[in-house]
């Protein structure tokens, strides 16, 4: 990768949602509306929670080995998305972002999702060398 100055980022883990089921609805139906309260959302939109420290623990192997390899192979840098999705102030980790659903499934983030890990890649990705 050096030699043709390829660079490769990996991404440790997101929090797992084991437990939710891939949601088949159009995702605009999990938004709550005026017209749609929060009460009357199907089962497949409401939060998820699941232990912060728990998963953190869990996790922490696979994470330790990606960081020997980022610190052993030129050009592989990781970036790790854990915190912008559950953040270290909270003790639970959840699909939702306020009304905002995260998660489409287990391990998939929705455009929402995705729109709410980008600031902190794109810190990452400024820091990094070009």
């Amino acid at each position: 990768m050096a030699q043709r100055g390829d660079n490769v980022i990996l991404f440790t883990p997101i929090p797992p949602f084991d437990s939710r089921k891939e949601v088949r609805l159009p995702m605009t139906v999990c938004q709550q509306e005026c017209f749609r309260p929060q009460w009357s959302l199907s089962p497949q939109c409401q939060k998820v929670p699941i232990n912060r420290s728990a998963e953190e623990n869990r996790l922490a192997p696979l994470r330790g080995l990606l960081n020997q390899l980022d610190q052993s192979i030129p050009n592989l840098t990781v970036f790790n998305p854990f915190n912008s999705l559950c953040p270290p102030s909270q003790r639970e980790c959840s699909t939702h972002a306020g009304e905002r659903m995260l998660f489409s499934d287990s391990n998939h983030l929705t455009n929402a999702g995705a729109k709410h890990v980008s600031e902190a890649f794109l810190r990452f990705l400024n820091r990094q060398p070009s």
